[in-house]
């Protein structure tokens, strides 16, 4: 049987298809991004003034967006519009941020990488890197579309903050943990959920004081274990563990990290790190013991 390697795959056909869609959509999204940011600095009117100083009151949590494109893994899962928001807050603090304007460089680095397209942060000139054109009748309904999906982004964004409250939301949306909870909202969001109602109820549990990362612990709070738990009237104990074993994990990683040995498996709890069960407690020994019977 001979294989004619000329011949056009399907599947190569469909995936090419696809491809281009999503760097149509992508080129959209970063037009729009582009189109936004320039377009609000130009205007004077008091609406206009008013978006602008909200898009950049919170440098901490722009830096969390735009630091994404810093992360591999990142861009592995993200879509076109979290890349257009996260190219929209690097692309509003280039000029006075050494930060951002590297992540600008790492951002067009990936889009040629990955997507064969690059943007001018000039004039919002999309361009494709890899051959072919970008359609400008699919390009302009892409950036419109688009600009519809980051709009509604922003908008259940600005809901979460009003759920966290002013304070909260400042270092929630600027910690690690901001991108699990992130997905863990928009989750709740897509199985027609209020996420913002959620993430209130999740906030006003019980206290936050304390957490080196508020986030993690809100999206304990509103995972599916943590809901089940809640159900059964476990929850403050259940959290209670969890938050514990958080702490354990990463100081015993930091121990072996230290020596060189290799790290317990995740979970461990500190009483079974040295081989042997916890036993019953004992009472006091010494002059303050009781008399034996």
């Amino acid at each position: 049987m001979t294989v004619d390697f000329n011949e056009v795959d399907p599947l190569h056909e469909l995936h090419g298809h696809v491809d281009q869609g999503l760097r149509v959509a992508l080129a959209g999204g970063l037009q729009w991004a582009w189109m936004r940011n320039h377009g609000l600095a130009k205007r004077t009117d008091q609406a206009a003034t008013e978006a602008l100083r909200a898009q950049r009151t919170n440098r901490a949590v722009a830096e969390a967006m735009w630091s994404r494109a810093m992360r591999a893994e990142w861009w592995e899962q993200a879509t076109p519009d979290q890349i257009a928001r996260v190219y929209a807050a690097a692309l509003a603090y280039a000029g006075e941020d050494p930060r951002a304007a590297d992540a600008l460089v790492r951002i067009d680095k990936e889009l040629d990488t990955r997507h064969g397209i690059s943007i001018d942060k000039d004039t919002g000139q999309v361009a494709v890197t890899s051959g072919g054109t970008l359609d400008p009748a699919a390009l302009d309904r892409a950036t419109k579309e688009q600009g519809a999906k980051i709009t509604a982004s922003e908008e259940l964004s600005a809901r979460w903050k009003e759920a966290l409250g002013p304070e909260l939301a400042d270092t929630v949306m600027a910690v690690k943990g901001w991108d699990s909870l992130e997905a863990r909202l928009v989750e709740i969001e897509d199985k027609g959920h209020d996420s913002a109602a959620a993430l209130d109820r999740a906030v006003h549990a019980r206290s936050l004081d304390g957490a080196r990362d508020p986030a993690r612990v809100i999206g304990f709070r509103l995972s599916p274990a943590a809901e089940a738990a809640a159900d059964k009237g476990a929850g403050v104990e259940t959290e209670g563990v969890e938050v514990a074993r958080l702490i354990n994990d990463s100081m015993a990683n930091n121990r072996h990290a230290h020596k060189g040995g290799k790290a317990p498996s995740p979970g461990t709890e500190p009483w079974q790190g040295k081989g042997r069960a916890k036993g019953p407690e004992r009472g006091p020994t010494g002059p303050d013991a009781a008399p034996e019977r």
